[in-house]
Formats: C-alpha cells, structure tokens, sequence
C-alpha cells in the first residue's frame, strides 16, 4: 500500500511508533529509518503519508517521562505522561490533515477480534488503558478534525 499512488494520494498511515523516534520526528521532521511492524511506513512519514503515534511502550496512562520536549517547548524540556505525550500525537495527526486537505483517508492496524489499534511486536506489553485510549482517539478523528477545522 506504501507505493500505491492512490492511496498516497488521498491517505495518511498512522503507525504505532516508540517514544524516542516519535519526539525526534517531531522536533525535526527528517526522515527516518523504517521500523518493524506498521513502523515500515516511517520511511515515508516526512513526505505526509505516514505520521506515527507512540504507543511507548507505555505500560499505563499515567505513566511519567522526564525531558521530555515538543516543538512548542522552544527546548525547555518537561515532565510528562504518556497520556500527554498521545495527545501531542494526535494534535500533530489534526494538523497534518488540516495542512493537506487531500487527505481523507487514515489507515492503521486494527485488531479483528476486538476493534482495538494492533500490536504485534508490542503486544502484551502496552498497557490496556493505552490501547482502549488510542483506539477511541482514532474513532473519534473525524470530528477531531472537524472541530479544529470549524471551531
């Protein structure tokens, strides 16, 4: 699906992504290796087709990170939780679909017994509250994204 033309054209694959790799795209913006799993379209994340979610891997919600920097942080690094650390990820998801209007399709690994985002290589080690707390975000995107684009 990663080098069909159409559905790069009007689609955007969301990946599970680890935590470093997540905040260093980012910060920067360059490209980036691939990763196993759904993190093989990271290769292509800095032309807008891909954009990845951390899913850590988090243990909880609750879960606390230090030095921890966003773009907005200007490089003053903070303490955050995972469930901040998702939420930054699903505001940069807004935003790419806010930037390229094209795009109207999101792709990413469902699991078929239980609706619930995949995890191959990190099953059994993400917390369930991230998962049930990422599932529900990406069923919500829609107005996510209609929200921002009509406030």
């Amino acid at each position: 699906m990663m080098v069909d033309e159409k559905v790069l054209s009007d689609g955007v694959f969301v990946f599970n992504d680890n935590l470093f790799q997540f905040l260093s795209f980012l910060n920067t913006k360059q490209p980036d290796m691939a990763g196993g799993g759904t993190a093989v379209v990271r290769t292509i994340q800095h032309e807008g087709h891909a954009i990845g979610i951390p899913t850590g891997p988090f243990t909880s919600l609750d879960e606390i990170f230090h030095n921890i920097s966003f773009p907005e942080d200007k490089g003053v690094s903070k303490t955050r939780t995972a469930r901040e650390i998702i939420d930054r990820s699903f505001q940069q998801i807004i935003e790419r679909i806010l930037t390229f209007p094209e795009k109207t399709v999101i792709y990413y690994s469902a699991n078929t017994d239980n609706d619930n985002i995949g995890l191959g290589i990190f099953a059994n080690v993400v917390g369930q509250d991230v998962v049930e707390y990422i599932t529900e975000k990406l069923k919500n995107l829609p107005q996510a994204v209609e929200k921002e684009r009509y406030p």
